[in-house]
């Protein structure tokens, strides 16, 4: 595909481009020797597998940011919520001012979205937190793991697995099995709220039905970190800013895998993710 492509063409003379795949051959071109003709730190082998890496990182943050964004044009109350939460500690207002705040519909101070890079913040926003979880189980971006290989017999469940035998777990179906969670097909944030009624949001660090939208132990996603605190800027910026609607005259997202080629599926806006973004009015008093 389009890696094998790149670098052949870089290591046929092509300009260099400042991009990730080409330093990463102009790196392995400087670091062959006798000892080491095909490269090395890193070889074509560890490029080609970093830049899938890295493709399908991107891929699936872009599925989960597309998912929060139809959820919140379909979800007005979500999304009042949100930008309390965000007025209150990114704002600096008190809790009932953040939400007098929210239900006019104001946006953000500038000077207070600009504390959505600061970690301390972003990580204060509980309520946010739970609309991700949220979309992470009833969309989650990968229906499946990548398989694993039994290489012994193995007990599982009061079932043996035969060694040899390729074994996937089904992410969509754990996160929507009727045992396990309640109303499984309805959208409810709050179902990762701990937090006692009346107190601030706080999401849950553990679900004990079972979410794992990364996979999970030693082999678990290496950017889930990276995907959630990006989405939570995402989303902040976004909410924090803008009213989003759902576009005129445009139909619901349908979120399914038919446009998927890959084995493992992933979930998308087949139909396409139609919203709109309204400016919010800003306050005058807060933005001096």
């Amino acid at each position: 595909g389009c890696v094998p492509e790149g670098i052949a063409k870089i290591k046929g003379g092509s300009p260099l481009n400042h991009n990730i795949l080409a330093h990463m051959v102009e790196q392995n071109l400087a670091n062959r020797s006798a000892s080491c003709p095909a490269g090395c730190v890193p070889t074509e082998l560890e490029t080609v597998s970093n830049m899938i890496g890295f493709l399908a990182g991107v891929g699936n943050t872009a599925r989960m940011l597309t998912i929060a964004l139809e959820m919140g044009a379909r979800r007005p109350d979500v999304q009042e919520r949100i930008l309390a939460e965000l007025h209150e500690h990114l704002g600096g207002l008190s809790r009932e001012a953040a939400a007098q705040a929210a239900a006019r519909g104001v946006a953000v101070p500038a000077a207070g979205m600009r504390e959505l890079y600061a970690y301390q913040r972003l990580s204060k926003l509980e309520y946010l937190k739970c609309v991700m979880l949220e979309c992470l189980r009833l969309y989650t971006p990968s229906t499946s793991v990548a398989p694993r290989h039994c290489t012994e017999p193995s007990p599982l469940g009061g079932f043996t697995i035969p060694a040899g035998t390729n074994v996937m777990a089904n992410i969509y179906g754990a996160h929507r099995h009727g045992q396990y969670w309640s109303h499984p097909e309805e959208f409810d944030p709050d179902r990762f709220n701990e937090a006692a009624p009346g107190e601030p949001p706080r999401a849950r660090g553990f679900a004990k039905e079972g979410l794992f939208p990364f996979s999970i132990g030693g082999h678990s996603c290496i950017g889930r970190n990276l995907a959630q605190e990006f989405g939570l800027m995402f989303w902040a910026a976004v909410f924090g800013s803008f009213q989003v609607t759902k576009g005129p005259g445009q139909p619901e997202a349908q979120f399914n895998t038919i446009k998927s080629d890959q084995i493992l599926g992933f979930i998308e806006a087949v139909n396409g993710c139609h919203v709109s973004l309204a400016a919010r009015p800003r306050d005058a008093a807060r933005e001096a």
